[in-house]
């Protein structure tokens, strides 16, 4: 908005154990819901299929081991705790991130883990690397799985990676997950529901992009956008650089708040460092985050350098009935009017499983004021 100044002060002080609560908050806090967490049922993790994917039995497998069965490479960096700077890049891939890799005459093929589209937990996005070494290009392609959600893809399969010009293979095992990732420092828990897999990766079908977006058809479902049109939301902004692909509504005099917090959260999650950045526009390195929200103000944030996928509260609870491993989320309250002062509000986010930060929020004649009180992790 015209003439307004959004002013983002980082500033961390707590609140007076005193402080009142708005009653407003109060009903909210009371109407909450909390869903504890339970195993997918093993009938539905045998039944598991993805599009451009084969699962076939073997007799002669590598048995499983563990669904933290580290490479070789990270291994070494675990128990050194340093990572060599003189081998990190393997055709723009870092190595710690690589499952395997296998070339012939024609082709250079690495399968990997990326952050881009998954949350941060132990289940990160398994992606496929293709280098034509006679046109010397590199085309990478989400697969749409995760790794051990449920599949486990092994890095020492003794088959050869490379089938043929258009399908890869590796070996895997269904998993059930039995606990879930706790901040900080205790991982996930995993079982052993089937071993003896090898799964086929068929290429043609993964790198199908039907608008011819730049998106593949996989990612656009995985960000629940239209894969038979450029443009999800109509708004003139192709998909794949639309900030906030799913909406088109006019930004509001709250908007800029929203737009304020996600852009400084999400440049300053540790985690976001370890896969991809923004640098100011959306482009091909974008990593992606989910907004669960029947908030106009929120739906219509675009003054972003970060890419959202905006969900009503129906539409994530129809989403979740999918398994498969979810973007990495934010929940935003509504602004809470703190009690007895002028123009000033609270609002809580939770950019992260086990996390949450307060801010506090004041109406100035120069536009919002913003600043963080409180940061948690539970």
């Amino acid at each position: 908005m015209k003439g307004k100044i959004l002013t983002l002060f980082l500033l961390v002080f707590f609140l007076h154990s005193n402080a009142q609560k708005s009653t407003e908050e109060d009903i909210y806090n009371k109407s909450r819901h909390y869903t504890e967490f339970k195993p997918i049922d093993t009938s539905k993790i045998l039944s598991f299929t993805a599009f451009g994917v084969n699962i076939n039995e073997v007799k002669n497998f590598t048995p499983f081991k563990t669904a933290y069965h580290y490479t070789p490479y990270q291994d070494s960096i675990f128990r050194t705790h340093s990572m060599p700077l003189n081998d990190i890049k393997t055709e723009g891939i870092n190595n710690f991130f690589i499952i395997k890799q296998e070339e012939n005459n024609l082709y250079k093929a690495i399968i990997y883990f990326d952050g881009k589209y998954n949350d941060y937990t132990d289940e990160q996005g398994i992606w496929i690397a293709v280098y034509n070494k006679k046109e010397k290009s590199l085309k990478k392609y989400y697969t749409g799985l995760s790794q051990n959600a449920p599949l486990h893809i092994k890095w020492d399969s003794k088959f050869s990676l490379i089938k043929n010009d258009t399908v890869l293979q590796i070996e895997a095992s269904l998993v059930q997950k039995i606990s879930n990732m706790v901040i900080p420092g205790t991982p996930a828990g995993y079982k052993l529901v089937k071993d003896g897999l090898l799964i086929e990766f068929d290429l043609k079908k993964i790198a199908l992009d039907s608008d011819n977006d730049g998106l593949t058809d996989i990612e656009e479902t995985k960000m629940i956008l239209n894969p038979y049109s450029s443009d999800t939301d109509n708004d003139g902004i192709p998909d794949k650089i639309d900030a906030n692909p799913r909406f088109n509504l006019p930004r509001t005099d709250r908007t800029i708040i929203y737009e304020a917090i996600i852009d400084n959260i999400t440049n300053n999650l540790l985690c976001d460092s370890l896969f991809s950045k923004f640098n100011g526009s959306i482009n091909d390195s974008a990593k992606t985050y989910l907004i669960i929200s029947n908030n106009a103000d929120i739906q219509a944030v675009k003054k972003i350098n970060k890419r959202v996928i905006i969900l009503t509260e129906e539409e994530y609870k129809t989403a979740k009935e999918k398994y498969y491993n979810p973007l990495s989320r934010f929940y935003f309250s509504p602004l809470f009017k703190i009690d007895e002062t002028e123009n000033t509000y609270k609002m809580y986010v939770s950019p992260m499983a086990g996390s949450m930060q307060t801010f506090i929020i004041k109406k100035t004649a120069k536009g919002w004021e913003i600043k963080m009180s409180s940061f948690s992790i539970a």
